[in-house]
């Protein structure tokens, strides 16, 4: 079975409820997480202070949504160039 992969957005906000005061049994059980899949996230990410995260994924948001226009614009321009042919 392929393992499940979850954002480091999602990661980090589930590290932030921890260390807000939510145990890690609700956690697991309120978004239907292993609780040692949590506790590994706590773990690796408990290290790295979470506005450090934030900022990074928000780094990569802007980024993401950057490209994203870009690739609108070009679908754009296609479609107002039509068909091109290759001959």
């Amino acid at each position: 079975m392929k393992a499940k992969r979850y954002s480091t957005e999602f990661k980090s906000s589930i590290v932030a409820l921890y260390n807000e005061g939510r145990s890690v049994n609700s956690l697991a059980n309120e978004y239907h997480l292993a609780v040692q899949t949590v506790t590994g996230w706590v773990k690796n990410l408990k290290s790295i202070p979470t506005a450090l995260i934030l900022k990074i994924v928000h780094f990569f948001s802007i980024r993401a949504q950057q490209l994203l226009n870009k690739l609108v614009l070009v679908g754009v321009l296609l479609t107002l160039l039509g068909p091109i042919s290759g001959n």
